[in-house]
């Protein structure tokens, strides 16, 4: 689905608000109260994990549309996700993904299940070969149910996962936290931030450091990207009000951050100078030094590209090589461009994605493995493209088409990589006659 860039998801035009003098004013917020022990390391205790080679993966034959046999990559045939098909036809978003220490896929996402009003935001686990997902599981019965792409974040460190997610309390948005280590992820919340009654807030989503004991949880709140962080694993976080990441002379919206291994938090989103228009977004990044409290000035990263025209949509992982890569949407599809930096402030020269040109997204693979994906067309119309950087970014391998359903139209995807297998799993939601959620496995080292 194709938004205007400056227009908030779920919303008709841009909410004319001052975001600087709003939050000024008081907000109120709980801190909550964490019931999860902060794990110390970053992954649970070794497990013995076959080789990639050695994997075995049991594979869905799948049925007669499902057209020509799949590249070699792939592992398989797509699965399905069970319970998604029982989702109100182009109600449900995908929002998240994530792998755990037994190599089960967990994933994020929101649905309004047939004969209900109220959308709910749910985790579906696979098993440890990711060809199967048990029923999915309730986080939260009430979502707001506006079109806001990303309501919730997902991670995992150790044997916990990290939930955030964006709530409603009568007229206000709340964006809250879960850490847990539980099978059915069952815990208490931590209210992260309270907004004052009709205030807008989109798209959370989380950074931590490799241990997990410090959480960055950042979103749009009206036309400014804001920030509010956590020392103590998740058990309370910074506020009551959130730290403004762009200066008072931009409007800031769809961003993504890293954590470098310096600790500097970089922080990407699209925007534009105050009193242009539609169609004037650039891509801006800026450095955070001090855990986010404060951030240096942006640079302009679209104006570097060479690219002269709307940039937005970024997303971003930090490499092997310990680059930040951030890849963009250039001209709402007529291109999509990728860079990379070492400290967030000086940024490489963009190259070109083709032959993805819509939403792309990067993910960071085992060794010198870089992940690209997106579509070929703008949102909603294109068909979904892979494609794997064997060194970093700096080429790509041959794209492949993922194995969508003829027909259908694919809104939203993500990908998440096992690092220890070195597989690449993603997962995209199918609107069509019968709407539904598909994984699929990937080989990347077989391209």
């Amino acid at each position: 689905i194709q938004e205007e860039e400056d227009v908030p998801v779920g919303t008709d035009e841009a909410v004319a608000v001052d975001v600087g003098s709003d939050l000024d004013t008081a907000v109120s917020t709980d801190s909550g109260t964490s019931t999860d022990t902060v794990v110390p390391e970053d992954i649970a205790d070794p497990v013995d994990a076959p080789a990639v080679e050695d994997l075995q993966v049991s594979t869905d034959e799948g049925s007669t549309d499902e057209g020509p046999g799949l590249p070699e990559l792939f592992l398989g045939n797509p699965v399905d996700v069970a319970g998604t098909e029982g989702m109100t036809t182009m109600s449900s978003w995908l929002y998240g993904m994530a792998v755990n220490h037994e190599h089960r896929v967990s994933i994020a996402w929101g649905g309004t299940p047939i004969f209900s009003s109220d959308m709910k935001l749910y985790i579906s686990q696979s098993n440890g070969a990711v060809d199967a997902f048990g029923d999915p599981i309730v986080i939260d019965e009430s979502i707001p149910s506006d079109n806001d792409d990303r309501k919730a974040d997902i991670d995992t460190v150790g044997t916990d996962h990290l939930i955030l997610w964006k709530d409603s309390e009568g007229d206000s948005n709340v964006i809250r936290f879960r850490r847990t280590s539980e099978p059915d992820f069952s815990g208490e919340d931590v209210v992260v931030f309270s907004d004052n009654p009709g205030v807008q807030n989109f798209r959370p989503y989380m950074v931590r450091s490799p241990d997990g004991q410090n959480i960055w949880a950042i979103w749009q709140r009206e036309q400014s990207v804001v920030v509010v962080s956590s020392t103590d694993g998740g058990a309370t976080f910074s506020g009551p009000i959130p730290t403004v990441v762009q200066p008072t002379n931009i409007e800031a919206f769809t961003s993504a951050a890293v954590l470098t291994p310096a600790g500097a938090l970089v922080v990407c989103y699209h925007g534009r100078q105050l009193g242009l228009g539609l169609g004037e977004n650039t891509i801006y990044c800026q450095s955070s030094d001090n855990g986010g409290q404060s951030f240096d000035a942006p640079v302009d990263v679209g104006a570097i590209s060479g690219f002269d025209g709307n940039h937005g949509h970024p997303s971003m992982a930090l490499g092997q090589d310990n680059r930040v890569h951030v890849v963009w949407t250039f001209n709402n599809g007529q291109n999509a461009l990728k860079s990379s930096s070492e400290d967030g402030i000086e940024w490489a020269p963009a190259t070109d994605l083709d032959p993805v040109k819509w939403m792309p997204m990067v993910r960071t693979g085992r060794e010198a493995l870089l992940h690209i994906s997106g579509f070929d067309n703008t949102g909603g119309v294109g068909a979904p493209v892979y494609a794997t950087s064997p060194d970093d970014g700096q080429t790509l391998g041959a794209p492949a088409y993922l194995p969508t359903t003829p027909g259908s139209m694919v809104p939203r995807h993500d990908m998440v990589a096992n690092l220890t297998m070195g597989y690449l799993y993603i997962c995209w939601w199918e609107w069509g006659n019968l709407s539904k959620m598909r994984v699929i496995g990937i080989d990347p080292y077989a391209q």
